[in-house]
C-alpha cells in the first residue's frame, strides 16, 4: 500500500495531534499552527476519519483490575474458531487478535482481571477449548513511554501534494 499524498498543512496537523499527551482542540490547533480555525477542523475531519486511530482506554487499575496478555496457539487450522470462542468469555476481555509470525503463538487476548484465581480461571478455560494447544500469559506492570518518532518520519517522507 502507497503512502498518503499528504500536504503540508495536513503534515503540521498530524505532528500536532500526535506529540499532544491528550486530546487537543481545533482552536488551540490553529492559534498554535497559524491556520485558519475551518481549515483545520475540515482536515483533521478528514485525516482523523483516513490516517488516525483514536481511543480512550479505562485506566484498569483505577478499577481495582490488572491487565494480562494471553498468547495462545492453536492447531488444525482453528484459529478463527477459537478466537469466536473467545469474544464469548465475557467482559473481561478486552480484545481478540489473531497474529502471524511466531509459530507458537496464533491468538493474542487482551483481558482485564481483579485476582489471580480469576486469571487462573480463564486460562484453564481456555486450555479446554478445543483447538487450543498452548497458553502462555504476561501482566502488565507499567508503560515505561511511548515513542512517535517512527510517526514523524512518516509523515515526513509522504508526498505533499
Amino acid at each position: 500500500m502507497k503512502s498518503p499524498r499528504l500536504s503540508t498543512v495536513d503534515k503540521k496537523i498530524l505532528k500536532a495531534l500526535l506529540s499532544s499527551t491528550g486530546t487537543v482542540s481545533s482552536a488551540s490547533l490553529s492559534e498554535e499552527l497559524g491556520i485558519p480555525l475551518s481549515t483545520i477542523q475540515r482536515r483533521r475531519r478528514r485525516l482523523e476519519s483516513r490516517l488516525v486511530d483514536r481511543s480512550y482506554t479505562l485506566k484498569a487499575e483505577s478499577f481495582g483490575m490488572r491487565t494480562a496478555e494471553l498468547f495462545i496457539s492453536t492447531k488444525n487450522g482453528s484459529t478463527a474458531e477459537v478466537a469466536n470462542k473467545l469474544l464469548t468469555l465475557g467482559a473481561m476481555v478486552d480484545s481478540v487478535v489473531r497474529v502471524i509470525g511466531d509459530s507458537s503463538t496464533s491468538i493474542i487476548l487482551d483481558i482485564r482481571f481483579k485476582t489471580n484465581p480469576e486469571l487462573l480461571g480463564v486460562i484453564e478455560q481456555i486450555r479446554s477449548l478445543s483447538g487450543v494447544v498452548t497458553v502462555s500469559w504476561i501482566e502488565r506492570i507499567s508503560i515505561e513511554g511511548q515513542n512517535n518518532d517512527i510517526w514523524q518520519g512518516i509523515i515526513n517522507d509522504s508526498s505533499v501534494s
